[in-house]
């Protein structure tokens, strides 16, 4: 059997760089090694920018994909944009909801017209209740426009706002603040089914899902990827175990 040689390119902000986490790996780093145990080798680029909104991939992305991807292989992009473009500034927002969109419209027919099949990870919820109203409504927008191309999209902001892990006191959210006032996407970073998982999924199928579907992962996994957890739809998630991060 011939290997088959995948590269993906991992596009967003710090929640894609894994900023904060000691082991420098983020959930990027452990979708690729939890890929690897399975028995699928690829080759994945962590491009994740700190403080960077959906304008700030659109204008990168392209360029970025293409310096990287040989047309003999298989080329596949993840997204994960929104939180920053939600943060408060003056009277609005740094990038509003409508260009927000836009932006991410733009990517994902650029990237079907390369051929290059796109995951979607929605924005997560942080530790400000007013920002999470706004990241809540983009991402049902963000998912809206998923569904109407066919591309998966994964809820990380259902599955992780009333999460005991990810939110409330001595948690991961509110064990992590912001010092910057122009975009707080600084937290602790590690993975979850969701966003994990579903990635795997995605590389693994040799297109796109046929019919778009939205993936609502249910209990987040931190600290390490977690191997006890399969799909079988990309639009099916399964309950797996959490470990809790250590200090």
């Amino acid at each position: 059997m011939t290997e088959r040689k995948i590269r993906i390119c991992f596009f967003g902000d710090s929640f894609v760089a894994g900023v904060g986490d000691p082991r420098h790996l983020g959930w990027v780093g452990r979708v690729a090694v939890e890929s690897e145990k399975r028995g699928l080798a690829l080759t994945e680029y962590n491009l994740g920018i700190r403080m960077d909104t959906s304008t700030d991939v659109r204008t990168r992305w392209f360029g970025e994909a293409t310096s990287r991807f040989p047309s003999d292989l298989e080329n596949r992009i993840v997204l994960s944009i929104g939180v920053n473009d939600t943060t408060a500034n003056g009277g609005g927002t740094r990038v509003d909801p409508d260009t927000s969109v836009q932006n991410l419209t733009h990517i994902l027919d650029t990237a079907a017209a390369a051929r290059w099949p796109v995951l979607v990870v929605g924005p997560p919820p942080i530790d400000d209740r007013e920002q999470n109203l706004r990241t809540a409504a983009l991402g049902e927008r963000f998912a809206a426009a998923c569904h109407t191309r066919g591309v998966t999209f994964v809820d990380a902001f259902g599955a992780l706002a009333d999460d005991p892990v990810w939110q409330g006191p001595g948690k991961v959210m509110s064990d992590t603040r912001w010092t910057a006032t122009s975009g707080r996407d600084g937290a602790r970073q590690d993975t979850s089914i969701g966003a994990g998982t579903t990635v795997s999924v995605m590389i693994q199928v040799p297109t796109q899902p046929s019919q778009p579907g939205t993936s609502r992962a249910r209990s987040p996994v931190l600290a390490r990827a977690c191997p006890s957890v399969r799909h079988r739809d990309p639009r099916r998630t399964r309950r797996g175990s959490y470990e809790a991060p250590s200090g």
